[in-house]
């Protein structure tokens, strides 16, 4: 059974391995070195900085999933000047082994980062691929869609509401904006 905590100096290089080679089985090393800069920096952007966390779940000393939480929001495209940058954050890089899956590891992982949100932000914004089945599963259970552009869906997590098996306080979310 998993054992759940705030990333920690000790895990960062295996989640760094658990993220990077995920991410670049999914999408390609192009765009692993493009977008993912925070995962090759992981000590400096989340152990050094108060603004932003990351969390994982770890199994016989192995990181088995890793989320983030990251000081920002939507600053170009469709959503840009949308939400308050002080008060918005991005959940993101939630990424769990492959032999893990569906064990609820993610949603502990979800919950962990809302917990630690919520005291600090308003809003929390997330996106991912129109084509990624298994994450838009997963957001469009736990979260409110509200929008799809150009390959991207945007969510917003509510802070209010724990995260559980079936969405927020156990029920389903409506996917409606």
């Amino acid at each position: 059974m998993p054992f759940y905590r705030q990333l920690t100096e000790a895990d960062a290089a295996h989640a760094r391995d658990l993220v990077t080679r995920v991410y670049t089985e999914r999408f390609g090393p192009e765009v692993v070195a493009r977008w993912h800069a925070d995962i090759r920096a992981l000590e400096e952007q989340y152990l050094a900085n108060p603004r932003q966390a990351a969390f994982v779940a770890v199994e016989d000393g192995r990181v088995i999933g890793f989320a983030a939480v990251r000081h920002r929001c939507p600053s170009s495209g469709p959503l840009a000047g949308v939400y308050d940058p002080a008060a918005t954050c991005e959940l993101g890089r939630v990424t769990v082994e492959p032999a893990y899956r569906r064990r609820g590891i993610a949603l502990q992982l979800v919950e962990l980062a809302r917990l630690w949100a919520s005291g600090r932000y308003r809003v929390v914004t997330l996106h991912t691929d129109h084509d990624n089945v298994e994450a838009l599963g997963l957001w469009r259970r736990l979260c409110r869609e509200v929008l799809t552009h150009e390959g991207t869906v945007y969510f917003e997590l509510p802070l209010d509401q724990p995260v559980g098996p079936a969405g927020p306080a156990g029920h389903p979310r409506s996917t409606n904006p």
